[in-house]
């Protein structure tokens, strides 16, 4: 037979339970967050003003969402988002490629500009940017680089790079090879971006409609 409990770590647990189940709990209406969602203004049901709370770690919320409040010691703290899913910000795009050449020692667009819209939704978190490409080149030894942009082309961030080597073909005749890499950027502001996948080369690199493929994505996670 296993032996009991120790009289006190009973009375200490239930303790707790009679603790958390006397905690005041509400239900309120989201008035606006900071952008680093770690505090909310919220209208509780049945009352005229915003109070400030702190947001759990686990929960997305924004103005005029429905959540759930807690009162822990002297802070009321969100503690669940009651009816809607919201994520911090993820996009992408897959696609098969159009064909064109890289441009030597300058970034451009890839082939059909393919690229998608990028919500990020607070200040404070990092955005991992990647990119991924088929693409072929009839000179050995060449170096493509492949990036996004998000600003028109001011500013190219490099995701990864790749150098054709002899796999088996002559300098003529090497087959596509489909490579890439990620980056992470740390101080990007909240807000709406227009992101464009990019790339160029040192020589020849070619993409070929039908063949080539690619993919590109944004996903903003914690700092």
């Amino acid at each position: 037979m296993s032996a009991p409990f120790p009289r006190l770590q009973v009375a200490i647990a239930e303790e707790a339970v009679a603790r958390a189940s006397t905690e005041p709990t509400a239900v309120g209406t989201i008035v606006s967050v900071q952008s680093d969602a770690l505090l909310a203004q919220v209208v509780f049901d049945g009352s005229g003003g915003a109070i400030p709370c702190l947001v759990g770690a686990h929960v997305s919320c924004v103005d005029n969402d429905r959540v759930g409040v807690q009162k822990f010691g002297s802070e009321w703290v969100v503690m669940v988002n009651l009816g809607n899913l919201r994520w911090p910000g993820a996009a992408g795009y897959s696609g098969a490629a159009a064909t064109g050449t890289a441009p030597v020692g300058s970034w451009s667009n890839l082939p059909g500009s393919p690229g998608f819209t990028f919500i990020k939704r607070w200040d404070t978190t990092t955005v991992r940017w990647s990119a991924h490409i088929g693409c072929y080149s009839t000179v050995l030894g060449t170096t493509i680089q492949v990036g996004i942009t998000y600003n028109g082309g001011s500013t190219t961030i490099k995701c990864g790079q790749h150098t054709f080597a002899n796999v088996g073909g002559d300098s003529n005749n090497l087959d596509s090879q489909s490579f890439g890499g990620a980056k992470y950027e740390t101080a990007l502001a909240a807000g709406t971006y227009t992101v464009a996948g990019r790339w160029q080369s040192d020589a020849n690199v070619q993409q070929t409609s039908g063949d080539d493929w690619n993919s590109l994505e944004g996903i903003e996670v914690a700092s």
